[in-house]
């Protein structure tokens, strides 16, 4: 519109198609489970065709300073779960999710590119978001299965550093504070189930209203970096550096503090030797130093919960070459 105020804007459309082709379950009867569950399931499929689009301004208030805002529209085509699949049923695709997303931030640099500092706000109104659920299988058991929620929104602000205070010297930060939570939302109570279990015999789908609950996602993240390049002579260079996070209590499953993941601290730390051209490296690397133990999920089987435990301490090398 001007030479410091721009209008942006656009629109896609997008057509998935997805099949399931041949899919059969098999299990091993034993004393314990003597029902069969072999199945041979038909082909599935799951077509979807939307718009998206976005529209944005930009505001260049100073050379240095400049501040946006902008409104998108995305979606998610709908998909299978196909795991632990005993009936036919558990194979309805879910539905595409679609979201409207609205931003506003700034992005600034100072002292000749030295410091960098950006920040935003954003607000995400979702509507049949695919999430991780639960189902119930008539005498089988619970078993995850990909759900639709409805409605739920989630909302945060982000701020990101850059610095490069002294020569050879790089220092990033970058900070998240994030919440979300359900609208309209009936999820398998499993307290319910198991309890009803004990008391009939017979596994029942119950459900539980969870509106106006908090999604369990982590409210706090950091994510950090330092290095410094120093010289060795006139022809090498040696930079160590540290990598660390920071990631908030987390649940998977709303209202059930079975399934929380405890905050957890990461860190990695490495040094590089390399020559005045940069034409090779040689590194010395040490992740998860502090060797913390976390899980980076949690979720239900037939007859247990269980988490996919996050990488341990690793330590290592590498050597890289530019051709």
């Amino acid at each position: 519109m001007t030479k410091r105020l721009h209008l942006l804007a656009g629109i896609t459309h997008e057509s998935d198609d997805r099949d399931l082709y041949n899919m059969q379950t098999l299990r091993y009867n034993t004393a314990i489970y003597p029902t069969p569950f072999n199945n041979h399931y038909g082909r599935r499929g799951a077509l979807t065709n939307q718009f998206s689009g976005m529209g944005g301004i930009e505001y260049q208030a100073l050379d240095n300073l400049m501040f946006y805002g902008s409104i998108r529209k995305g979606f998610k085509p709908g998909g299978f779960t196909a795991n632990n699949t005993v009936v036919a049923s558990q194979l309805t695709p879910t539905k595409p999710e679609s979201l409207l997303a609205y931003e506003a931030g700034f992005k600034s640099d100072y002292w000749h590119h030295k410091l960098r500092l950006n920040g935003n706000a954003f607000w995400y109104d979702y509507h049949g978001q695919q999430v991780a659920g639960l189902t119930v299988v008539p005498n089988y058991g619970v078993v995850g299965q990909y759900v639709n929620i409805p409605k739920s929104r989630i909302w945060g602000v982000e701020l990101g550093i850059d610095a490069n205070p002294i020569l050879g010297l790089l220092l990033h930060q970058h900070f998240g504070y994030e919440r979300g939570n359900y609208k309209d939302y009936n999820a398998i109570d499993t307290t319910a189930v198991a309890a009803a279990y004990i008391r009939t015999g017979r596994l029942m789908a119950l459900y539980r209203s969870y509106a106006g609950v908090d999604m369990g996602i982590p409210k706090l993240t950091l994510e950090g970096s330092a290095s410094y390049k120093t010289k060795l002579g006139t022809q090498w260079s040696l930079t160590p550096y540290i990598d660390y996070s920071y990631r908030g209590s987390q649940s998977d499953v709303p209202g059930n503090n079975l399934y929380r993941m405890p905050a957890y601290f990461l860190m990695d730390v490495g040094l590089t030797f390399a020559p005045k051209s940069a034409k090779w490296s040689v590194s010395a690397y040490a992740n998860n130093v502090l060797d913390r133990r976390y899980d980076v999920t949690r979720q239900t089987g037939l007859n247990g919960i269980f988490g996919i435990p996050g990488t341990p301490r690793m330590v290592g090398g590498r050597l890289r070459v530019d051709l």
